[in-house]
């Protein structure tokens, strides 16, 4: 769910199998701070722990996802479509291995994120009663200010794919068997995804992707992109996973 910086730096700590963390400020603020020359402006998505605290009412954040979001002077336009250039930091305590990362991209107006680059991402563990070391931000937002998004998303505007009943089987096929590795682990698409973004594109005409004939590369991509940024269950894989979507699409 989205929440407003202020309010999640309420957020308490937590304890997993004895092990004891930071308060969601504690993590998010020097992050927040690092920004301060480039942007006050963050969207924060969260997803509120299974447990609470000892009272019941304090609100526990096992995941977080907060963007940063360039001043204007940073925006590109394309097709109409204007992106804004962010910087995200993501964080999970409640999975096998308690993992931090800071990215970088653009986003369209819907908040739908887009990455090219393969040096935008920087991950470390959390380890209990431990600070994170936050030195890695601005070589993240170095390489990010350098990345290729712009051009890339410009060379989209005129690839089309035919639309034919084979390539969904070639989106579930690699949905299936194609997995992102990094030092955070493996991250795979859902089996399903591949049959969603097909439905909105080519049955569901209410669908703000419906497209008859040839389909857009580019659109495609938003779709994709779209329903990735529609799972609030997994608020911390959206980097890998559109890295994923890219090699799905030959990008």
């Amino acid at each position: 769910m989205k929440e407003s910086l202020s309010n999640i730096y309420k957020g308490h700590a937590t304890t997993i199998k004895n092990k004891t963390y930071f308060t969601t400020k504690q993590y998010v603020e020097p992050f927040v701070n690092a920004l301060k020359s480039y942007t006050d402006k963050f969207i924060c998505e969260v997803k509120v722990a299974d447990q609470l605290d000892g009272n019941g009412n304090d609100l526990i954040y096992n995941k977080v996802l907060v963007t940063g979001i360039f001043p204007s002077d940073h925006d590109f336009t394309i097709d109409k479509t204007v992106y804004h250039r962010v910087v995200c930091m993501t964080y999970s305590l409640d999975t096998r291995k308690p993992m931090c990362k800071f990215y970088t991209g653009v986003v369209d107006p819907d908040l739908n994120f887009y990455g090219f680059g393969d040096n935008c991402m920087s991950i470390q563990d959390i380890e209990d009663n431990s600070a994170l070391d936050y030195s890695s931000v601005q070589t993240v937002i170095n390489n990010g200010l350098k990345d290729n998004c712009k051009a890339m998303l410009s060379q989209l505007i005129d690839l089309q794919l035919d639309n034919k009943p084979d390539i969904l089987g070639h989106w579930v096929d690699f949905a299936i068997k194609k997995e992102f590795i990094n030092d955070a682990g493996k991250v795979k698409l859902s089996n399903t995804l591949p049959i969603e973004v097909y439905k909105d594109m080519t049955m569901d005409k209410d669908s703000d992707f419906y497209t008859e004939g040839k389909l857009s590369v580019a659109k495609v991509l938003q779709a994709f992109s779209s329903r990735v940024n529609e799972d609030q269950k997994d608020l911390t894989n959206r980097y890998e996973k559109m890295q994923l979507v890219n090699k799905l699409l030959g990008l």
